[in-house]
């Protein structure tokens, strides 16, 4: 009988990505170990979800020497918004395979915030008066504004230069032009 191979694993930051954006990437690093009498031989490694990546670089077999570690990047590359859970599933000759190693993070959509005063006080019929408001992302990620419309429609109002559709970045403004002609 010879000595087994034996995969340990550690990964950063306990497998917590923290809050990843859509569109954005991040990236910690996974160490597989061999604690093993002999050579290890890692013959894969995958996800339970699309949204976290295992090593695309790497060509497997990948062969661990005895004692020996090779740390190899799992990436969270977010396409939906929310809390994210998966499982990073490595496949070896380790005779406990295969090792599984959780792993979070969280997608949080950006936050409207409007500023500017709609009030337009006395204005004579015929007329119009101009007011800007500020249509403001004040959350950590993109904001999508799909529209901005007068609910029920009212056809003393009228928006001006009306800029959405549009992403709102984060810590920014957009700004909207609402004319009143009574």
């Amino acid at each position: 009988d010879s000595p087994a191979p034996r995969l340990a694993t550690a990964i950063a930051d306990s497998g917590s990505f923290g809050d990843v954006c859509r569109g954005d990437i991040k990236d910690l690093p996974l160490t597989l170990s061999n604690s093993g009498g002999c050579n290890l031989a890692v013959s894969g490694i995958s996800s339970s979800s699309s949204e976290f990546q295992a090593a695309s670089a790497i060509s497997f077999p990948v062969v661990i020497g005895a004692g020996d570690a090779l740390n190899v990047p799992v990436r969270l590359a977010p396409t939906t918004l929310g809390a994210k859970t998966a499982s990073i599933i490595i496949a070896s000759d380790d005779p406990a395979a295969p090792k599984i190693v959780p792993v979070t993070g969280n997608t949080p959509p950006g936050q409207v915030k409007v500023t500017g005063s709609t009030t337009f006080g006395d204005v004579c019929a015929g007329s119009l008066a101009e007011k800007t408001i500020s249509v403001c992302n004040v959350g950590k990620c993109n904001l999508a504004v799909t529209s901005a419309a007068f609910d029920p429609a009212c056809a003393d109002f009228a928006l001006i230069n009306n800029p959405f559709p549009a992403t709102v970045s984060h810590d920014s403004c957009n700004d909207l032009v609402i004319r009143f002609t009574p």
